[in-house]
């Protein structure tokens, strides 16, 4: 029996809270925290199969994921007034919207043909709304005027992709991965003794390692790599446990 079978056996026994029926009315921060929550449900039940299965690199991939996931649904939901709940989910679907945007930039580059134009309009919807919460304000404006002024700026169709992934990367704030973390630790109060920061850093390693060499993932994720990301599995469940949704967003 593998080292780790005791942690999985503890995660398969999780019970998640029951996911709500969305009808298209609910507020935004509703809709993302719990399909954030979804996220890592999915994940979790994932991240057995996987080790179940011995594909130990998929299964750093994903527990890599459920953190990103889960340090992101922290950092909406764990604070104590709901104005705050409210600017941090802003801030997070700014920053996704945003990289939506790029990413759309970067796949063509005019916005001239029809379903181009259309994909980036469609993003900017809603990006425009929550922008200014991300914005990098220069001195002397209010956060919403200069988001004003860069939408102006961005929302033609004409032009250079290049120049408006330019306005939009100098402008606004980008995600910070390592911050959700180190966040998620804090807010906590270090539950996790750190495990959280190193863990990450350990997924990260793993993500952009170059695996050119037959037998690279045998040598490289052992038994003992994924008793690790067992570990951090079931410090989730713990917080997913102790720290439930229903009780933050109602």
């Amino acid at each position: 029996m593998p080292i780790y079978e005791s942690k999985l056996d503890f995660i398969r026994s999780f019970t998640p809270e029951p996911i709500p029926v969305f009808i298209g009315s609910e507020s935004m921060l509703l809709y993302i925290t719990w399909n954030l929550y979804d996220r890592i449900v999915r994940g979790l039940r994932s991240f057995v199969i996987l080790c179940d299965s011995r594909c130990y690199y998929d299964a750093v991939l994903v527990a890599g994921n459920v953190l990103e996931a889960c340090a992101i649904l922290s950092y909406i939901k764990d604070n104590e007034t709901e104005q705050q709940k409210i600017v941090n989910q802003e801030k997070y679907f700014a920053r996704c919207t945003a990289g939506r945007l790029i990413s759309i930039l970067s796949t063509y580059n005019s916005l001239k043909s029809l379903h181009a134009w259309a994909a980036y309009t469609a993003v900017l919807k809603l990006f425009y709304p929550v922008g200014h919460r991300i914005i990098i304000k220069p001195k002397g404006i209010t956060a919403k005027a200069h988001h004003e002024n860069i939408i102006k700026q961005i929302n033609y169709r004409l032009g250079e992709s290049q120049e408006k992934i330019r306005l939009i990367t100098n402008n606004y704030n980008r995600p910070d991965p390592e911050g959700y973390i180190k966040s998620f630790s804090k807010r906590i109060k270090k539950m996790d003794d750190g495990f959280f920061e190193k863990s990450y850093k350990k997924y990260c390693d793993f993500k952009h390692l170059n695996f050119v060499s037959p037998g690279t993932l045998t040598e490289n994720i052992d038994e003992f790599t994924i008793d690790w990301f067992a570990d951090l599995m079931t410090l989730i469940v713990g917080y997913l446990q102790k720290y439930k949704l229903n009780a933050c967003i109602i």
